[in-house]
């Protein structure tokens, strides 16, 4: 585990309606969808609590990286543990990968 990182008991609870957005750095990200963390596995470790929303997981929640253009690579190296994202946004635009399709609901009130 890296410095300064809380320890898989200190993980806060990956809880939220279906289809909720999480938000994750990262130093690089590919068009694959994997990304380049610090090295701890934090993300990771939270990440794979949520669900997979593509294949009906329990939690349905997207996993969305966020960077530069700069910051998305030909090709990030991926772990046994590594969490793909669903989607990445960058001042370009957002770049979706596999089944990730997200409405939003204004609601009536």
């Amino acid at each position: 585990m890296a410095a300064g990182l809380p320890s898989e008991a200190g993980l806060p609870a990956a809880d939220g309606p279906p289809g909720a957005l999480i938000l994750v750095p990262g130093l690089a990200f590919d068009r694959g969808g994997r990304r380049l963390g610090r090295g701890g596995g934090y993300y990771d470790r939270f990440l794979s609590k949520r669900g997979n929303p593509a294949s009906g997981g329990k939690r349905g929640m997207y996993a969305v990286g966020l960077c530069m253009e700069c910051q998305l690579v030909k090709r990030v190296p991926a772990g046994r543990d590594d969490q793909n994202m669903d989607g990445v946004l960058t001042e370009k635009g957002l770049l979706i990968f596999g089944n990730f399709h997200y409405t939003v609901d204004h609601g009536t009130n």
